[in-house]
């Protein structure tokens, strides 16, 4: 088989190229391809070989005719004045279709922004290609999961004993109370290996980028510096962090980082040296410790795959060492994959969201699109009646249909131009903005690469440009004088194809509306929704050791409106602290809440059957468990009451059931938990139960308090009724966000009708005088002009609202764990809306026609 360019790009080249300088450009370009066909094989050749013919597409390249250059300017030169006359002598059509189109490519550009973003999340790494963060598989009576830890000894064996590996960073996140003179915070502080800045392109304020090779300094983030320093320079100060366990270092800052950009995925605020570890830690790190996430750097030339057999060792050494978290496999995740796949792996420490999410907005975008697209058409369509006569004189007069294609292609052109300028204020001002409000970063208003941001637009207006005009233009331009003439061709509300564009923009502005109710029915169902036990009332203070939780202990005696106080290890909804439990051979996944005994009534957890601790019991009785449904269940038992389990080598007897509980929202399903005492010296959090009307009241007095039991602690306390703040907030978000879609789209639908019914009244007014000089009514009148878009209306219902709720119910099962099912409420509504919304669309142009004389329409006629 004979090795040659394609042949398509080489005739399109000799076709524009100037005859004085193909012979140059093709034999170039043609020595280039056999040259790549020999180093990067014959499908790399050819695409650049296109792209090289693409490229040389310029201005000086091509073919130039002065006759043709002079006519081609004068007859652009026509378009556009016509074009501009005929957009502003039909102002009010025209504002209809520029802004219905601005609207729809305001919120492309948006969608496409957001998008853009999460696809090149890290991006900016020079050695990404290299870089993967390494994931584990877990598997458990839910199937298998992915999880970012990794025992904290694999990174340096990975990189001491594998020479394809050039570089290992691992993260592990941790607390602590940092003090910077007057100023106490409690911050997260994340032990990291020093080569962090030889991995990645995380870029330094100030500093040098081996600041962290000296164990005592220490690297912050811009905020943190602001946070603490203000204005004054950060580098040089010496600050003290106090961890848990009552044990303080000092740190010199050697380091400031700059501001991240929007396409961060994973950030820190304060970074310190891993190897401060081993003196924080009392216990041994063995192969059972893990880090917070693990990035591993290959050297050029090498594949992950290389290292995949020799992964087994280490699973070997952790299950080994531990029974409670049993990795079946390692994997190696590419970096730009990392935020991308962060909604399926556990305890990420990237940003990343749903890919449902991702879809859902892009499938809005496209319908807004398709509906500003139809609402175009089908005016232009109805709108050509009064064009007639002057597209029948211009084909007298020696023009072509190419010619009247031309025009109104041009005209096309000139009012999405329009609509893409106001669309693109319309999305910087006030839709981006909007987006943001909903998102957990400001995502700026730009795109990945300045290439990308100009096939973007380009591409949005030829797409828009095409879908909406080429219909029109060539539907109208195949018309004959003659016919024209005779007034044989007729426009109007008998055209079938009007009628189906119609139709198609009613059922998207019926699917997006059935999809907003169905989805704000959830929406205010999920903000009602119980949690399992009731936060109000109930606050918790961040301890540090024994003599904090006495004294609060004895404040919270001295208060009398203090109902009951008590004191945990783990708090709900404070973090997860999962671990493995078996009964039988059965394993699960539990949360354990390691607590004082009064714990579980304190957090006002509904007992189904048995009983709480009792409140005279001391960690001595350390072999009794309460446990609540979700753990009944994973187990299969049905008579809970005194079953055991073990857990970390020690046998746990069932005295009590609670009622399971959600823990951050209602996104996940509820994860199974046990409770057990423990001793004072363990505690780490105190709750205060107080009359939810006093409860701020009674923080001022713990907050007034606090200075004097732990003057050298800052007050960190959180209200339990604030929990699922970041639930609501993004609940209420989305449904805002559907709501806004909806409008949209009954706006879009409602100007498409406006239009065309405008059109065709004026048609009708014939047949309207006549009908009133023999009697008709008003009644009557409407009825006839409402007869034809009253069955449109029925068709539409009938086929967008089984698509809407089809749609959504896919989407709420992919966000929710059990949704709310969907009820006749939706529909009901969103029929109701559209009646009344296409109602006053059309009732509104008919009486303005019922009330013109008869006389003046005949005699105009």
């Amino acid at each position: 088989m004979n090795l040659i360019p394609p042949k398509w790009a080489d005739r399109f080249l000799r076709w524009y190229c100037h005859p004085d300088l193909l012979e140059e450009i093709q034999g170039d370009t043609e020595e280039l391809f056999y040259r790549r066909a020999a180093e990067e094989g014959e499908k790399k050749a050819k695409r650049k070989y296109i792209w090289d013919v693409i490229r040389f597409f310029r201005w000086s390249n091509l073919k130039k005719s002065n006759k043709l250059k002079i006519n081609s300017l004068i007859m652009f030169n026509s378009y556009l004045k016509i074009g501009f006359r005929n957009l502003s002598k039909n102002w009010v059509i025209s504002i209809i279709n520029i802004f219905g189109l601005a609207l729809a490519v305001g919120s492309a550009i948006t969608v496409f922004i957001f998008v853009d973003l999460q696809h090149n999340m890290d991006s900016f790494h020079s050695k990404k290609d290299r870089i993967y963060a390494l994931i584990n598989h877990v598997t458990d009576e839910n199937g298998t999961e992915f999880w970012a830890t990794n025992p904290f000894l694999l990174g340096p064996d990975l990189k001491d004993n594998h020479t394809i590996v050039e570089n290992v960073v691992r993260a592990k996140f941790d607390y602590g109370n940092m003090r910077y003179e007057n100023k106490v915070f409690r911050e997260t502080i994340t032990y990291v290996d020093p080569s962090i800045f030889n991995m990645f392109d995380f870029q330094l304020a100030s500093g040098a980028r081996n600041a962290l090779s000296e164990k005592q300094n220490m690297v912050i983030s811009s905020l943190i510096a602001e946070k603490y320093f203000g204005e004054e320079d950060p580098i040089g100060q010496v600050i003290s962090i106090k961890f848990n366990g009552n044990r303080t270092q000092s740190y010199t800052i050697a380091g400031v980082l700059e501001k991240y950009s929007a396409n961060t995925s994973f950030r820190f605020d304060i970074l310190v040296p891993v190897s401060n570890i081993r003196e924080l830690r009392d216990e041994n790190i063995a192969w059972d410790w893990l880090t917070s996430a693990t990035f591993v750097q290959l050297n050029e030339g090498h594949s992950p795959s290389e290292l995949d057999a020799q992964m087994d060792k280490y699973i070997t050494l952790h299950n080994e060492a531990t029974s409670d978290w049993k990795i079946e496999k390692f994997e190696f995740v590419p970096l730009d994959q990392f935020a991308l796949r962060s909604y399926e792996i556990r305890r990420s420490i990237a940003m990343g969201g749903h890919p449902a999410g991702r879809l859902t907005i892009g499938i809005i975008s496209f319908i807004l699109l398709a509906l500003a697209c139809f609402n175009y058409m089908n005016i232009a369509v109805a709108s050509a009646a009064k064009r007639l006569k002057e597209i029948a004189l211009r084909k007298v007069m020696g023009g072509n249909r190419t010619h009247i294609v031309h025009q109104f292609m041009t005209e096309n052109v000139i009012l999405c131009a329009f609509s893409m300028i106001l669309g693109t204020l319309l999305s910087y001002y006030l839709f981006v903005p909007g987006f943001n409000m909903m998102l957990p970063f400001a995502m700026p208003f730009t795109f990945s690469s300045f290439r990308l941001g100009v096939l973007f637009f380009g591409g949005l207006l030829v797409v828009i440009g095409l879908a909406s005009g080429s219909y029109p233009a060539f539907y109208i331009s195949k018309f004959q004088p003659v016919s024209i003439f005779k007034g044989n061709q007729k426009l109007g509300g008998k055209n079938l194809f009007s009628k189906v564009l119609l139709s198609m923009q009613l059922i998207l502005a019926f699917m997006t509306v059935v999809a907003c109710f169905v989805f704000s029915e959830n929406g205010r169902h999920f903000n009602a929704k119980d949690w399992g036990y009731n936060p109000n009332g109930l606050f918790t203070v961040v301890i540090q050791n024994e003599h904090q939780y006495n004294e609060l202990s004895k404040l919270a005696q001295q208060i009398p409106a203090v109902e009951m106080f008590t004191a945990s290890n783990a708090h709900i909804n404070s973090y997860d602290p999962l671990t493995t439990v078996e009964n039988l051979g059965v394993e699960i996944k539990s949360n354990h809440y390691r607590c004082a005994p009064n714990y579980p009534q304190t957090m006002n957890l509904r007992l189904m059957e048995g009983k709480y601790f009792d409140e005279r019991q001391n960690a001595e009785a350390s072999n009794l468990a309460v446990i609540d449904d979700v753990f009944v269940k994973k187990m299969g038992w049905l008579e809970p009451l005194n079953q055991t389990f073990t857990h970390d080598s020690t046998t746990f007897t069932v005295i009590g059931v609670v009622e399971s509980f959600y823990l951050y929202g209602f996104h996940t399903e509820k994860t199974p938990a046990f409770f057990t005492l423990t001793d004072p010296k363990d505690f780490l959090y105190f709750t205060f139960k107080v009359p939810e009307d006093q409860m701020f009241d009674i923080d001022d007095q713990v907050r007034e308090a606090w200075f004097d039991i732990a003057p050298n602690d800052p007050f960190n306390r959180k209200f339990q009724m604030f929990a699922f703040d970041g639930f609501y907030q993004s609940n209420d978000a989305n449904i805002a966000l559907m709501g806004v879609v909806s409008f949209f789209a009954i706006i879009l639908g409602c100007m498409g009708l406006f239009g065309l019914l405008s059109f065709n009244l004026q048609r009708r007014m014939k047949e309207f005088g006549v009908r009133k000089v023999l009697g008709a009514g008003r009644g009557t009148l409407i009825k006839l002009a409402n007869k034809e878009y009253l069955w449109i209306m029925v068709v539409s219902f009938f086929l967008g609202a089984p698509l809407g709720y089809l749609l959504m119910d896919k989407l709420l099962n992919l966000m929710y764990q059990d949704p709310l099912q969907i009820t006749a409420i939706p529909f009901i509504l969103s029929i109701a809306l559209m009646a009344i919304t296409v109602g006053l669309t059309v009732t509104g142009q008919i009486l303005n026609v019922t009330k013109v004389n008869p006389a003046e329409i005949l005699r105009s006629e």
